[in-house]
């Protein structure tokens, strides 16, 4: 990366890299593969518990356990079903969810994904612009736009504070 190697997503992938040593976004992300067996490990795990729930459920109340005396095993056992289902299926979607990166920032420059224009360099870059609209990337050839999303506007925020790119915010007059 020192001598000018910035290798993409594919590259970073096929060669098994560190993803710190590309500058694009997306090599960040997990594979495809990773994020569905993330998904099939949640789901494994929410009907492990929900399993144990119906078990503790049946065992419990069914059989009139509880009338015994043995109040205090639904107390000790009975909130890991009714925390742990939830929190597995929360995770279990959020793994198959793609997050879609539209720009990124390395010590080099500006990496655009949405222009595909990819490694833009702090010199060619003459100022940040938020707006209601979204982010304007002024460049000494022209102007790029990107969608007000929170991860692009991160971006520009630490551009201005680490690599000294002047930042400016539009408020809408109301």
């Amino acid at each position: 990366m020192v001598d000018g190697f910035l290798p993409s997503v594919e590259e970073t992938r096929t060669l098994h890299l560190d993803p710190a040593w590309s500058p694009d976004p997306r090599s960040h992300e997990p594979t495809r593969v990773q994020r569905w067996s993330r998904f099939a490990i949640n789901v494994w795990a929410a009907a492990v518990v929900a399993g144990f729930g119906a078990i503790l459920y049946g065992a419990l109340i069914q059989e009139g356990t509880l009338r015994d005396g043995n109040w205090f095993v639904l107390v000790v056992f009975g909130w890991m079903p009714v925390v742990g289902v939830p929190i597995f299926v929360v995770q279990a979607v959020r793994a198959v969810r793609r997050v879609r990166h539209d720009a990124g920032l390395s010590a080099k420059g500006w990496f655009d994904v949405l222009h595909g224009r990819g490694l833009i360099p702090f010199d060619q870059i003459t100022g940040l612009r938020a707006t209601t609209d979204g982010l304007d990337v002024r460049l000494l050839t022209g102007t790029l736009t990107y969608p007000p999303r929170e991860d692009t506007l991160a971006c520009a925020r630490r551009a201005s504070r680490t690599y000294g790119v002047d930042y400016e915010r539009r408020h809408p007059v109301a």
